[in-house]
């Protein structure tokens, strides 16, 4: 795995010696099999807004929860607690607003307060030195919903441990995709046989600027812009196919002039975070637990009986 770049909230890798199978399965897990914490009980006390109470414990089940400390709490069915929710097994978070005078009261996930100073909303983590953005204009966070004069919202929350595969609102990304790395070969030997205008149709017709014009000749300028839509390999055909009719010898049984191909053992990832977790920490856990389920498969396959 090499890192080719790393934000806030995204990251940017090279996966490179495996099978598509192991991509994909890595994949999955970064959307689905990768721990965190997120509200999974709302106990409303009053709600006078405009809003019914399912749709704002839905809203609150969705804002993400700082989950750099998750692996230190137990999954809710695993703990053994008799008044559930335990400190071992999930946070409490509790909100309380109401609006007194004229105008209106925005609620956002800054007034969640929490009993785990380390499970908050990330929003808040805004003040921490380690997630803080230069410049950035100061949030209260999330809109959950807004009050006028007379009305209030008071709720008490419970957070727990879980993951994508259970319910959406645990997956610590928003995206992660993968691409085959792009394979760009020139036939500089044929290429020299066209004329400068047929080298610069070919350059041109690429839409990600793949090719560049240098002193003449066709050169690949940046490999990594290819999205394999093979624009290029289509004018090129073009030029091949006009060449030969015009007598120029272009046969259609020597090299193509470009060869575009995808390295099957490559694969370059994105991924986009929530802000639960850091983008490094997402793809370190998901390749955890991909290293764990490559262990329990050879653990269990001597008891395989294969008939």
């Amino acid at each position: 795995v090499d890192v080719l770049s790393v934000a806030n909230d995204s990251i940017v890798f090279k996966l490179s010696n495996c099978d598509v199978s192991i991509a994909n399965a890595l994949r999955r897990i970064l959307i689905s099999e990768v721990p965190t914490i997120a509200i999974d009980f709302v106990e409303v006390m009053e709600n006078s807004s405009v809003l019914h109470d399912g749709f704002l414990a839905h809203r609150l089940g969705l804002v993400p929860l700082l989950s750099d400390q998750a692996d230190e709490f137990k999954y809710a069915r695993d703990c053994n607690c008799d008044d559930p929710p335990c400190q071992a097994c999930g946070v409490r978070l509790t909100l309380d607003v109401e609006c007194s005078e004229a105008g209106v009261v925005e609620v956002t996930c800054g007034d969640l307060l929490s009993a785990y100073e380390v499970v908050r909303p990330v929003s808040q983590a805004s003040h921490d030195a380690v997630h803080a953005v230069e410049g950035e204009v100061e949030s209260r966070g999330i809109l959950l919903c807004k009050l006028v004069k007379g009305q209030k919202l008071k709720l008490e929350c419970v957070a727990k441990k879980g993951i994508g595969k259970e319910h959406a609102k645990w997956s610590p990304v928003s995206c992660a995709t993968f691409k085959y790395d792009p394979i760009v070969e020139l036939n500089h030997e044929r290429l020299a046989e066209l004329t400068l205008d047929e080298r610069q149709s070919i350059a041109k017709s690429c839409p990600t600027e793949v090719f560049d014009i240098e002193d003449g000749k066709l050169m690949v300028q940046d490999v990594a812009r290819c999205m394999l839509c093979n624009e290029c390999t289509r004018t090129a055909a073009q030029i091949t196919a006009a060449s030969a009719g015009g007598g120029g010898g272009g046969g259609g049984s020597r090299a193509p002039l470009v060869r575009i191909a995808k390295d099957e053992r490559q694969f370059t990832f994105t991924v986009e975070t929530v802000g639960s977790l850091a983008p490094k920490d997402v793809v370190h856990k998901a390749l955890q637990v991909l290293v764990g389920k490559v262990k329990h498969l050879l653990q269990e396959l001597p008891t395989v009986e294969i008939n």
